[in-house]
């Protein structure tokens, strides 16, 4: 008797729900209109938990408005809720495929989660699109990263003659806590010596860091990787790996 209730239920329930879609033509009902403006009081007061409550309802009463994936999106990126994000940014994507601000988001959510080969896809495809000389940049790094120097090197080269990089800055992380602006073109510049001293080339890789230190005097990691060259100079011990980034 129990499983024929729930069956009945949840039939009803379809029912009910199969009716409610149809009967919505458009946004402006009065359900919708009210769960416009939980999200908007929301989104003012920052409380993002709500806000997405109401975009799934909103979702529900109008499935048509293809807008609000976009809503849906912005509260998980800005929530930290990366996982989301890319699962959203796929469906977006695959609909229209030039949004490059989906895709940037996309990117930066796979970087975010240590999907470093997925984050360097997306950031090629958004270069291609772009031609935005940061984005070259976390190319350059996610390529490092991936081991791959012969590409890293070609674009590191190019960031480093662009005109663009000595003024443009980049947000790097010290540690888990701390982040520094670096100019680009000096943050270029740390990456091809930490190449270079991992090639045992101290010396050329010492010009690089000392470069990267004239255009910005308080780039603490060149400052660091100077050091460590300095230190590797004085001892014959195995050296501490050199940081990127």
């Amino acid at each position: 008797m129990k499983k024929f209730f729930l069956f009945v239920s949840l039939l009803i329930s379809s029912i009910a729900f199969a009716q409610t879609k149809s009967s919505i033509a458009a946004k402006d009902t009065a359900a919708y209109r009210l769960e416009k403006e939980v999200y908007l009081h929301a989104l003012k007061y920052s409380d993002l938990a709500v806000a997405k409550s109401a975009v799934y309802k909103m979702m529900a009463l109008n499935p048509s408005d293809k807008t609000l994936k976009d809503s849906l999106l912005f509260i998980y990126f800005n929530a930290g809720s990366f996982g989301q994000s890319i699962l959203i940014c796929r469906e977006l994507l695959a609909v229209d495929g030039s949004r490059g601000n989906i895709l940037e988001i996309k990117a930066v959510s796979e970087q975010n989660l240590g999907l470093v080969k997925d984050a360097l896809e997306s950031y090629e495809k958004l270069f291609t699109q772009s031609k935005n000389i940061y984005h070259q940049y976390q190319i350059a790094v996610l390529q490092y990263q991936l081991k791959r120097f012969g590409e890293c090197s070609a674009n590191i080269e190019e960031i480093i003659k662009n005109e663009k990089s000595g003024t443009e800055k980049v947000n790097i992380s010290l540690n888990e806590r701390e982040n520094q602006q670096v100019i680009l073109k000096a943050a270029a510049l740390n990456i091809r010596g930490v190449m270079l001293l991992e090639g045992n080339r101290d010396e050329v890789a010492k010009a690089s860091f000392q470069e990267a230190i004239k255009i910005q005097a308080d780039f603490e990691l060149a400052k660091n990787n100077l050091t460590l060259i300095e230190k590797r100079a004085k001892t014959t011990a195995t050296p501490a790996k050199p940081k990127s980034k």
